[in-house]
């Protein structure tokens, strides 16, 4: 019926959800390793990388304002925490604090200007022609950024299964109380079903029996209307035979005298 119909079709568009958490999961996983070499290198700078970067980040250039307001992004602080000029840098963007997993879509907006593809912020020559911790940084940076999209992107395609499955949980128990309000009714109306069959079938059998009473009340109109005229054609030859034996009598009588 088309309440299974309908559940059908609610159970393949699950699935199909299903799949495309799975294939954007995927696509997650393969790139952890990778992510988890490239973050191994960043806890793994030394100190003298570290003293490059606090140098080159000393001088107030519209491209360092720039690195610390990315790399505040990262870290969830303020624009001005001046977090790349810190000591402990390596741990902190190490840490458990800056995982990819835990980005809010607003922080991955706001990081997307920087690292999509078509994004022009990040002067490639420039990044070319400063310390190699710059460009070490900046690849971990935008690594953080991809990671975190895939990762929104499957909590969203798990968020629409948990929608789906809690939709299909509330139509299922709508349509099992509906079969059951079916089966009630059913159940009322059972015996005046049956009786309106009974009542049918009887209809039927007097229709079959008015029609033979038909056949049968024409064939008895029939032999009456013979048998009347039978006996209107026996009348008329009684008559003519006492008119006949009416006259005889009076031609004896008259021969008598």
């Amino acid at each position: 019926n088309k309440l299974n119909e309908e559940m059908m079709l609610r159970c393949a568009q699950l699935n199909q959800k299903k799949q495309e958490f799975n294939d954007a999961d995927v696509e997650l996983q393969s790139n952890v390793v990778k992510f988890e070499i490239i973050k191994q290198k960043i806890a793994s700078l030394s100190e003298s990388d570290c003293q490059q970067l606090r140098i080159f980040v000393a001088a107030p250039t519209p491209f360092v304002k720039m690195l610390n307001e990315i790399s505040s992004l990262i870290t969830n602080r303020p624009k001005n925490s001046k977090i790349l000029s810190n000591d402990e840098l390596p741990k902190i963007l190490t840490s458990d604090e800056v995982n990819y997993s835990n980005y809010s879509e607003k922080t991955v907006t706001e990081l997307k200007k920087y690292f999509n593809s078509e994004s022009t912020l990040i002067d490639k020559k420039q990044v070319e022609s400063s310390p190699p911790i710059i460009s070490m940084l900046l690849n971990y940076y935008q690594n953080i950024y991809q990671m975190a999209h895939k990762s929104n992107v499957c909590k969203a395609k798990q968020e629409v299964i948990e929608q789906c499955r809690k939709s299909n949980d509330e139509f299922n128990e709508q349509m099992n109380k509906e079969l059951e309000s079916i089966k009630e009714i059913e159940s009322t109306f059972g015996g005046l079903r049956r009786d309106l069959e009974d009542h049918q079938n009887q209809l039927e059998e007097m229709k079959v029996e008015y029609k033979q009473n038909k056949a049968e009340k024409r064939v008895m109109d029939q032999i009456l209307k013979d048998s009347t005229t039978l006996f209107n054609e026996w009348k008329t030859e009684a008559d003519d035979y006492q008119t006949l034996c009416n006259a005889l009598n009076g031609d004896t009588i008259i021969l008598t005298s």
